[in-house]
């Protein structure tokens, strides 16, 4: 994994998953030169220093993920509120991160486990997905014809 801003996504959203959410939400804000990404969670919560080398609660030879974030990230917030997880960061706007390449992949690995919302802010655009809806349209987000049309439809996100 070369860790640029869809690949940390990607990481965010699978740490929700084995933390036992069922709801996730990434809110995507996009600004001149860089991106705020939070990814909320209703998982069972942390403890301990998750930023650090190594930290983590699923077994050896883990624990990089949140580190190289933390190392890459301009900023970075973890904290729990209430029964949620929230976390926060800020990361530079690189040429060719595509949001497209990644978004259909966490979409169809995460529907059959949990219900996830993208809320995605610009200047020119405000928009927001939810999986039960694409379930709603394709019947399911694992097949390659709802994997290409999500591709082609998230493309609008996409880093200019």
């Amino acid at each position: 994994m070369s860790h640029r801003g869809p690949d940390f996504l990607f990481e965010a959203v699978t740490n929700s998953l084995e933390a036992g959410a069922r709801e996730i939400t990434i809110e995507y804000s996009d600004y001149s030169q860089f991106l705020d990404i939070t990814v909320t969670d209703d998982g069972k919560g942390f403890s301990g220093n998750v930023f650090a080398s190594g930290f983590s609660t699923k077994g050896e030879g883990r624990g990089k993920g949140l580190y190289l974030l933390k190392q890459c990230a301009d900023s970075v917030d973890i904290k729990r509120e209430k029964s949620l997880t929230k976390l926060s960061y800020r990361i530079k706007k690189e040429e060719n991160d595509y949001i497209s390449e990644v978004l259909p992949f966490i979409f169809s690995y995460v529907s059959d486990k949990a219900s996830i919302d993208f809320i995605f802010h610009s200047k020119e655009l405000n928009e927001s997905v939810c999986s039960s809806d694409l379930i709603k349209e394709f019947g399911s987000l694992d097949s390659v014809k709802a994997l290409s049309t999500l591709k082609k439809r998230f493309s609008v996100f996409d880093l200019k």
